[in-house]
């Protein structure tokens, strides 16, 4: 559920502008910018994003802090959504006045930001760099906390290795632990100096986006859930650059036609007319709903056992099945990828996987020589060979059985025949 105007208007706090800069003491562009080229096509620019701009003073400062004290002819793209018409025309003209490298175009949006799509195609990336200072509220359908749905809608808006800038109060950090455990590698957090720690009780959460996982990094829950149970312990913004600052990435560009490496930014960003993300979200594969939202299963698509047996190979047979068409089954690759298991729990033997490849080799049966001794003819019979690969899952180990129909007794995989096995 999207949030509404007034929840909008009366949970917009904006952050203190003497503070902003402080984040440019722990954030800093990539050192590519430094990097010049005679081809003045060429270019480094990168992209910035805030879905809850309010009159954008922040994001820009955000930027100006970065780059050290101006923005004229930064090749800058920001990406600004505001749901109020009046701070949102605000931060345009914020955006306009400080004059970008015009080649690098900036979208300012008037919506409902939990309406928004973007994409990352034809070469665009996403945005370097993601600033959050979300409306805060305890009160949320699906969410703890607001500001953690905030959190997992547009986390995924970063590129590889950008930066998110999380403003948020202390009482909101457990509700936030596991998005940011699963989607950063590295978060760090520093709390607002005094007096404004005692006021506001906000911390500056800064995370550098990572592979997402899905169970949540033990390190960054630890860290998390130390800064929520002692907040008067957590660091205050420095007043000095960091030595290791979060580097946001920029991406280096070049005039149309001659484009041909990845861009920073969207391919497009839009408000639509409803949140198509919360409806994929909560849509039920095999089921609909009513127009009270009340979820039903639709009748008749899945097997009475359930959704499971659709991923369970299933073949009926014109005849009872014996110990002897289980070579048959190796053979079709009905046993590729399925966990084996012994019949006797008791027998100490391991979990398998199994790879079985079926091998055709040739039986001289007949010969015949002339009155010269001379091979003039031969008939062959074909006789398959079985080839089993297993892997024991409890030693990570691969074994392949030796090929025979003799059972030997053996209890161990390196030793057994694939009759021992069978």
């Amino acid at each position: 559920m999207a949030r509404s105007e007034s929840l909008a208007n009366a949970g917009f706090i904006p952050m203190p502008r003497q503070l902003v800069p402080l984040i440019g003491n722990v954030i800093q562009v990539d050192d590519h910018e430094a990097v010049t080229h005679e081809d003045p096509r060429v270019r480094r620019c990168i992209a910035i994003m805030d879905p809850c701009a309010g009159e954008g003073e922040a994001v820009v400062d955000l930027a100006t802090a970065i780059y050290g004290g101006s923005l004229v002819g930064k090749q800058i793209k920001f990406y600004l959504v505001e749901m109020e018409p009046h701070r949102a025309k605000q931060s345009e003209a914020l955006v306009v006045s400080a004059r970008l490298d015009t080649r690098a175009s900036s979208k300012v949006l008037c919506g409902d930001s939990m309406c928004l799509e973007y994409m990352k195609a034809n070469r665009c990336v996403g945005a370097g760099l993601l600033y959050v200072n979300p409306p805060y509220s305890d009160r949320d359908a699906d969410f703890d906390r607001l500001e953690a749905r905030w959190l997992s809608r547009f986390h995924d808006a970063l590129c590889e290795r950008g930066v998110l800038v999380f403003v948020i109060p202390t009482s909101a950090l457990n509700a936030c632990a596991e998005d940011l455990a699963r989607h950063f590698d590295q978060v760090h957090c520093f709390k607002f100096p005094e007096p404004f720690f005692e006021k506001y009780r906000q911390v500056v959460l800064i995370g550098v986006r990572g592979t997402s996982l899905p169970t949540p990094r033990s390190d960054i829950l630890g860290s998390v859930a130390a800064w929520a149970s002692a907040p008067n312990a957590i660091p205050e913004l420095p007043n000095k650059p960091l030595r290791n600052r979060a580097q946001v990435p920029s991406f280096r560009e070049v005039d149309e036609p001659y484009q041909t490496s990845y861009r920073a930014g969207f391919s497009s960003f839009a408000i639509s007319k409803m949140d198509l993300h919360a409806v994929a979200m909560s849509a039920t594969p095999w089921r609909i709903r009513d127009r009270q939202g009340r979820e039903f299963v639709i009748g008749g698509l899945l097997p009475e056992s359930g959704g499971a047996a659709l991923r369970e190979p299933r073949i009926d047979t014109v005849m009872p099945l014996h110990a002897g068409h289980i070579t048959s089954a190796l053979a079709l690759d009905l046993y590729n990828g399925v966990e084996l298991e012994p019949n006797d729990p008791a027998s100490g033997l391991p979990r398998v996987l199994l790879k079985a490849v079926f091998r055709r080799e040739w039986l001289t049966v007949e010969r015949k020589l002339n009155e010269k001794n001379v091979l003039v003819s031969e008939r062959q019979r074909e006789r398959p060979k079985i080839s089993i690969t297993v892997l024991d899952l409890k030693a990570g180990r691969v074994h392949k059985l030796r090929s025979s129909v003799e059972r030997t007794g053996h209890r161990s995989l390196e030793l057994m025949t694939v009759a021992d096995f069978l």
